[in-house]
């Protein structure tokens, strides 16, 4: 063995033993570090994604109706942490519009109920914990009441495709006594190309997203205690900057929640 494989060979066992460096193919066998690659960066730097969908919602016995459009956009980053979890950190903005032309509303008619309401769009964060034995919310104390159960699935791998899927379950007591107990249920479905999940860690992995909610009705939306639910159906796109999200979402973001860019 000559000089230059020497130095070769020993610069290759100084590779962290992590992804591909070691087996590409035992990143899949991690189910946390497969979530982190699609949904974020395993190196810590920060991700974008842009979504859009309806809004719907069900009186308890009734049809369910097409309510709202519903685009945003979002900046989120991982970060490993020293006992082998990772810290999620989010912000997010999004609005509500009308079905047809996709327009922001500032006042709409809530078809459930014959109402003018304002709906209210929102700009938002949010920091969890995930580990492999499950995700959790990253706050001093859950309020009195609240249940919070949150989990990663191992991935689905096909052929060339991968799937991961993070779902979230909170109820909370009413807001008085008697009141409806609120739920809040997200999925959130991301899929990418199994060449790209195995790339290095400091590869960007492209990736797809697609979420529901089952959620009790938003209060804005003037329901008071009638009971029924709420559903979100969003698809998106995981860009490595801010300008892969679609121009005019992006504009809006930057005009009224330049925050939401900023994680």
């Amino acid at each position: 063995m000559n000089r230059r494989e020497c130095l070769l060979l020993s610069g290759a066992l100084a590779l962290p033993l992590t992804g591909w460096a070691a087996d590409p193919e035992s990143v899949l066998a991690d189910k946390i570090l497969t979530h982190v690659r699609i949904r974020g960066r395993e190196d810590g730097l920060p991700v974008y994604f842009w979504y859009a969908g309806t809004f719907y919602g069900q009186r308890s016995g009734e049809r369910t109706l097409p309510l709202l459009h519903i685009e945003g956009a979002s900046s989120s980053r991982t970060e490993r942490q020293p006992d082998g979890s990772w810290i999620y950190s989010l912000r997010e903005a999004g609005w509500f519009g009308d079905l047809e032309s996709h327009e922001v509303l500032q006042e709409w008619v809530n078809p459930l109920n014959g109402k003018k309401v304002q709906p209210a769009h929102y700009n938002s964060a949010q920091r969890t914990r995930f580990t492999a034995d499950g995700v959790f919310p990253l706050i001093a104390a859950l309020p009195p009441g609240l249940e919070y159960t949150g989990y990663i699935t191992p991935p689905r791998v096909e052929g060339d495709d991968v799937w991961t899927t993070e779902e979230l379950f909170v109820h909370s007591p009413g807001a008085s006594p008697g009141a409806p107990a609120n739920i809040q249920t997200s999925l959130a479905t991301l899929s990418a190309q199994r060449a790209e999940v195995l790339k290095p860690r400091d590869g960007f992995v492209g990736a797809l997203l697609a979420y529901q909610t089952l959620a009790s009705f938003r209060p804005w939306m003037g329901m008071g205690a009638e009971p029924g639910v709420i559903s979100w159906r969003l698809a998106g796109r995981k860009c490595s900057t801010r300008e892969g999200i679609p121009a005019a979402l992006l504009a809006r973001v930057r005009r009224e929640h330049p925050d939401a860019l900023e994680i």
